[in-house]
């Protein structure tokens, strides 16, 4: 075989690698859609001069945190496991957190953010929404404006299938964020229309 034929054949399985790759995330991410359990993580406020960087929400939630006998085994960075369960109102609740994942139970993989004394701080994969661009700057307006009243609930509804988390929505009173962002376009273009 001449160098040609190699060439060819490198060629082919670097295309190859470069189709598998990212195929195998979206059929991941399908199957967590398809077959996964949905749960509701309730957020909190983030700094009202900049929820956004770019075109995505920064999320932060209530449940971010886990009290832990000691943090003397863990790194920062380190992958954890997280047990979901939900309270009453039927937002996400961490149940217990390990170094494997469970069988036959709802969990999701996490990374350790930081350690505070017998407090472990985790980073869920599932921090950034990611939205239109033209629909980034109004619906970061209505997130903050629904932030700040404080009547309003805001919650991250997520789809959890063995181990890996899809983000679907993020919620504002039940109302998804996008549609909120659609009304606040039209508002703001009937203002300027009136002008």
């Amino acid at each position: 075989m001449n160098n040609r034929n190699y060439m060819l054949i490198g060629f082919c399985l670097t295309v190859l690698i470069q189709l598998i790759v990212p195929a195998s995330m979206i059929l991941s991410s399908e199957e967590t859609l398809g077959d996964g359990t949905e749960y509701r993580f309730k957020t909190v406020p983030v700094d009202p001069t900049d929820p956004f960087r770019g075109k995505y929400v920064t999320l932060r939630f209530v449940e971010s945190s886990f009290m832990v006998d000691s943090t003397a085994t863990w790194e920062d960075g380190d992958d954890a496991y997280v047990l979901l369960g939900t309270d009453l109102e039927g937002f996400a609740t961490m149940q217990a957190i390990s170094r494997d994942p469970w069988q036959n139970q709802s969990f999701i993989k996490v990374r350790i953010k930081k350690r505070y004394r017998e407090t472990i701080i985790i980073r869920y994969p599932f921090e950034r929404y990611y939205m239109e661009e033209s629909k980034a700057g109004p619906a970061e307006r209505v997130y903050r404006d629904a932030m700040r009243d404080g009547h309003s609930m805001a919650y991250a509804l997520v789809s959890v299938y063995e181990g890996n988390a899809v983000l679907k929505d993020v919620m504002i009173d039940d109302v998804p964020l996008t549609d909120l962002a659609e009304t606040q376009i039209v508002k703001e273009k009937a203002k300027e229309t009136d002008k």
